[in-house]
């Protein structure tokens, strides 16, 4: 039997985190998402849409949460889509924007690093196009 391929998705409670869940699990991967713990209002509605995929609790400036992530999904792939997706609250809050979108970065690349997944995993990183945005 061949080996289920896993994926971990942050982000997974936004629209595009939504798509990549579905396509995955029609693939026949075992998905998991990383959701902030703080009562996050779209959790409701991400487990009654993916019942299947298993949320774990986790922040992107918390580099101990994340490398309790990798260890629980064990993924195949990684796929970071998690930012601060609001731009006035992006230029309000420069340094918890920083945090998530580059260090949140870096944090997911130490997480699959110390739990010696880094042979094993393959990451793909979007988060957001504010990174991108000429003049920015």
């Amino acid at each position: 039997m061949a080996d289920i391929r896993r994926a971990l998705i942050t982000g997974i409670t936004g629209q595009d985190g939504g798509h990549l869940a579905e396509q995955l699990l029609a693939k026949g991967y075992e998905v998991y998402g990383l959701i902030r713990g703080q009562n996050d209002p779209r959790r409701v509605l991400v487990e009654a849409e993916f019942p299947e995929v298993e949320l774990i609790e986790g922040d992107l400036t918390d580099p101990t949460s994340l490398v309790r992530a990798v260890e629980t999904a064990d993924p195949h792939e990684t796929y970071n889509l998690a930012a601060i997706s609001h731009a006035g609250y992006s230029f309000k809050n420069p340094t918890l924007t920083a945090d998530v979108t580059a260090k949140g970065v870096l944090n997911i690349l130490e997480a699959v690093r110390v739990t010696d997944r880094s042979s094993a995993t393959r990451i793909y990183q979007a988060s957001t196009s504010e990174m991108n945005r000429p003049g920015f």
